[in-house]
């Protein structure tokens, strides 16, 4: 992908057009004090300010000023970066190496002072290093000189003869040294040396730039002297960089956040929680002009693998904190448990969530515990709910999933890893999924093909648009995509979710529940006086008949129980419930038995059916089927149930079957379907189902001409 926002690698600005904190006016004239002091000898000029400030950015708007504007008297500008070398011969040598190579381009005059400097650049740096520029602490310069096998005039000689033709010069020279605060406490000491040893040359200026406290320090512990002092006497025009204000730091940050933010997949962007999310903890952090290049620089990294997956609000939030304090990053990443969802409203979970967030946020310095706080309270409700005094409960989870927040749950994990995992159902895939309604057929063969690919813990890619769909708000589906998916999933001609997807989770819920959910959902998207017409159609149309079974049954039950509707019933009357019973009925009478029989519902299907209509011709044909070995394997099974007994002591429990031959009673002749159960034992496969339901069935017949208890739940001792 290519973004508009480009990293900048914590690049200054180099021409005014770029100047967002208003330092260009200061540049200008500290340019024009450089082209006009009268006569300067060796004048030494500073520029103060703290790491991050904009200190190159002010020296390169100076250089622009001085070689745009006013290039006719525009100095000859050495620009010499001390922290490039290391050793003290390097740094006196390599200042006096480029002095002498850059006059040696420039005029006749010039050029013999670049030769002369070329030629004893040596002696002079080796001299500098020797001497720390303070009178009562240097070492001799005759001793120097001596070792050199020079004679004691010759130093002195060559920096008069230099000094003369430097003042015949008809142009300036500026030294520029930026960055003096980046070297060790040594190095520093052997710039300030160099600069003092060679400060008294006529037309030159030095322009230097650093953190006057680092140095100042720095100085005093290299050479056990006031540091302040030191600069002083070195120093004789020292100028503080102007600070920039609030505003024009927001509307930099803002502007880069605009840039980067609209080169991405769009993600719903809420101006107002960003407002408040904004005002309530990430200002406190911004203070210089680093510190927004640091976030931007961050957010171009981290947030276009996520885009359109989270909400940005709450991404830029947290890398606001994973940026200014990691350890509070880790303590919200490593405690998933304690910021995500919601608690109740008293209780030991309510404390100890409240003492873990009083805990952590009271081990952040005084400066920042207070923003940070109101900032977790935002992002997190369940912070908010614990320490505050809001409370929310679980109605907020589905509106937060659709906001993308780092408080649901199930979003949570994303926002801190780089990208997107695979087994999540993005929401460029969730949109080009919704544009398929307009093409029926494909949609369906969509949904098909998704309940082929597996996920890692076996869920099928299917139940994630179930899930995902189920939780779409008014404004995320039309009237008719809802319709388009209902006609879906009618129409499938098998069933819509694998066995595992009824797994997974904290609990186990049961495929038909799922997408009952979903079409509760999506009905309720369809105007009232349309609902009836649609099912018909859908009933009509359909082959899904689990689904047909299912909603109809519920409407059935709102029937009998009116404290059963829900409002996706509305517009549907006793008498419309009533035809469409008889329209599915009338559905499964033509259907294919074996068809029905093998799906993940038939028990479903099956009690229904019955229930509708004259149970008779049914069993009928059911007792036709059983004498079907292979559809008689998959029938019987799906009347096995299940539970799980664990022993005191046990982490893990162990699963247990049974079934109740009651439950069978209204399809089959219990006997004859005993007979034909125990003629398949010898055929079937030791600990395979179909085997335990068949030794399950008939432990249950067993029970039950004993006048034993048959009924779920009621476990025999083999169990």
């Amino acid at each position: 992908m290519n973004y508009k926002a480009q990293l900048s690698s914590d690049i200054p600005v180099t021409n005014p057009k770029q100047d967002a904190y208003g330092f260009a006016g200061f540049a200008r004239n500290l340019a024009k004090a450089i082209r006009v002091t009268p006569s300067p000898h060796g004048l030494v000029m500073a520029i103060n300010g703290p790491w991050g400030a904009g200190k190159s950015s002010l020296l390169n708007l100076v250089k622009f000023d001085l070689q745009t504007i006013h290039e006719n008297d525009c100095p000859i500008i050495i620009e010499f970066n001390p922290w490039w070398f290391n050793g003290h011969d390097q740094l006196a040598s390599q200042l006096l190496s480029q002095f002498g190579v850059k006059l040696r381009n420039e005029s006749a005059t010039l050029l013999k002072v670049g030769e002369l400097m070329a030629e004893y650049s040596g002696a002079l740096s080796k001299a500098v290093a020797l001497t720390t520029g303070t009178p009562w602490i240097d070492k001799p310069v005759s001793a120097l000189l001596k070792l050199l096998k020079r004679k004691t005039k010759d130093v002195p000689q060559l920096k008069a003869e230099i000094a003369k033709l430097l003042q015949t010069s008809a142009r300036r020279v500026l030294f520029i040294i930026d960055d003096l605060d980046r070297l060790t406490p040594d190095e520093i000491r052997e710039v300030f040396k160099v600069v003092k040893a060679l400060a008294d040359f006529p037309n030159v200026i030095y322009l230097l730039s650093f953190d006057k406290r680092v140095v100042a320090e720095a100085l005093a512990k290299s050479l056990n002297v006031d540091g302040n002092a030191y600069l002083e006497k070195i120093v004789q025009a020292s100028f503080a960089l102007p600070v920039v204000d609030r505003p024009r730091l927001q509307r930099k940050f803002f502007a880069d956040l605009d840039a980067l933010i609209d080169s991405l997949p769009a993600a719903k962007f809420d101006s107002t929680y960003w407002g408040n999310v904004y005002l309530d903890g990430l200002d406190h952090f911004i203070r210089k002009p680093r510190d927004v290049i640091r976030l931007i620089n961050a957010l171009t990294v981290t947030y276009p693998p996520v885009a359109g997956e989270v909400n940005p609000v709450d991404y830029i939030a947290l890398e606001f904190v994973r940026v200014f304090l990691p350890a509070a990053y880790e303590a919200i990443r490593d405690n998933k448990e304690m910021f995500t969802g919601v608690i109740g409203h008293a209780g030991p979970e309510r404390e100890a969530i409240a003492e873990f967030h009083q805990k952590w946020l009271g081990s952040l310095n005084e400066r920042d515990r207070v923003p940070v706080t109101a900032l977790m309270k935002r992002l997190f409700p369940k912070v908010e709910s614990a320490i505050g005094r809001m409370g929310y409960g679980s109605d907020f989870l589905p509106r937060w999933r659709q906001d993308l927040r780092v408080c649901s749950p199930e979003l949570f994990d994303i926002f801190f890893q780089f990208g997107v995992p695979d087994d999540h159902l993005t929401q460029a895939e969730l949109t080009k999924f919704l544009e398929l309604t307009s093409d029926l057929p494909v949609l369906i063969e969509t949904l098909k093909a998704a309940k082929q690919v597996a996920r890692s813990d076996g869920r099928s890619k299917a139940r994630d648009y179930v899930d995902r769909l189920s939780k779409l708000g008014p404004d995320d589906i039309t009237a008719q995509q809802a319709e388009r998916l209902i006609e879906a999933v009618f129409a499938l001609d098998e069933d819509l979710l694998t066995a595992a997807d009824d797994r997974g989770g904290t609990m186990r819920v049961p495929n038909s529940w799922r997408v009952m959910w979903l079409l509760n959902h999506l009905l309720e998207r369809i105007p009232e006086t349309d609902r009836a017409g649609l099912l018909r159609h859908c009933i009509r149309e359909g082959q899904s008949y689990s689904t047909m079974i299912n909603v109809v049954g519920r409407l059935g039950e709102a029937v009998s129980d009116p404290s059963k509707r829900k409002d996706w019933m509305a517009g549907i009357d006793d008498a419309t419930v009533l035809d469409l019973k008889a329209a599915v009925v009338s559905r499964l009478d033509a259907a294919d038995l074996q068809r029905l029989l093998t799906s993940d519902d038939a028990q479903l299907v099956l009690f229904n059916w019955s229930s509708w209509t004259d149970p008779a011709p049914l069993r009928a044909r059911l007792a036709l089927a059983i004498e079907d070995d292979a559809l008689l394997t998959v029938l019987l099974p799906k009347f096995l149930g299940t539970g799980t007994v664990q022993v005191l002591g046990d982490r893990v429990g162990r699963t247990t079957y049974h079934i109740d031959p009651r439950d069978l009673e209204r399809y089959f002749d219990l006997e004859h379907l005993l007979t034909r159960t125990q003629a398949l034992l010898p055929t079937l496969h030791a600990d395979s189902l179909v085997k335990i339901a068949v030794e399950k069935y008939a432990r249950g017949m067993e029970r039950m001409r004993a006048g034993l208890p048959t009924a779920r739940g009621i476990f025999d001792d083999e169990d």
